[in-house]
């Protein structure tokens, strides 16, 4: 097996031809990586997804949240759904601005916050069994925890902080 290893990606040749590894970091506690591996690409089809990845990784909604963390979901990967990483510039902004009014001020309060579940395509929540009008789906809702906080103290700061939320 031969390998090729740029900053974030490996590319590895066997005799059934190239394939990629993706190493993703993000942020819980410490980084965690994960690896991805997609068989027999083109290099055309690999230096675009490196090139779509890299916008997901560099674009930062606010100081602390990139758009690539509240796209992220294991389940999306495991059924390759595309689209959960092309959400459009309407979805982007709302991600944005949940970013802004609630996260990062929640975040600047209590140290770091742990998205467990962002923006999900149309697709993806009818997988997981989510509700036709979820606010996930129009990427203005986020599942989060907090570090050494109980659920209930984090609702708390949140009323306390004063940051517009409705569930």
């Amino acid at each position: 097996m031969h390998s090729v290893v740029f900053d974030l990606w490996r590319l590895n040749w066997d005799m059934s031809g190239w394939y990629i590894c993706e190493r993703d970091m993000y942020l819980l506690g410490d980084h965690v990586a994960y690896v991805m591996c997609i068989p027999r690409l083109s290099w055309r089809g690999m230096v675009r997804r490196i090139v779509k990845k890299a916008k997901l990784v560099m674009m930062k909604l606010t100081e602390n949240f990139s758009l690539q963390e509240l796209l992220y979901s294991v389940r999306a990967n495991l059924e390759s759904y595309t689209e959960q990483y092309s959400p459009g510039p309407e979805i982007e902004a709302n991600l944005k601005e949940l970013c802004t009014k609630i996260l990062q001020p929640l975040r600047d309060s209590v140290g770091p916050v742990r998205i467990s579940s962002g923006y999900r395509c149309k697709r993806l929540n009818k997988k997981i069994g989510g509700v036709s009008t979820s606010q996930h789906v129009t990427g203005q809702a986020a599942d989060i925890s907090v570090l050494g906080m109980h659920v209930q103290a984090v609702v708390q700061k949140i009323i306390e902080l004063n940051l517009p939320f409705d569930q």
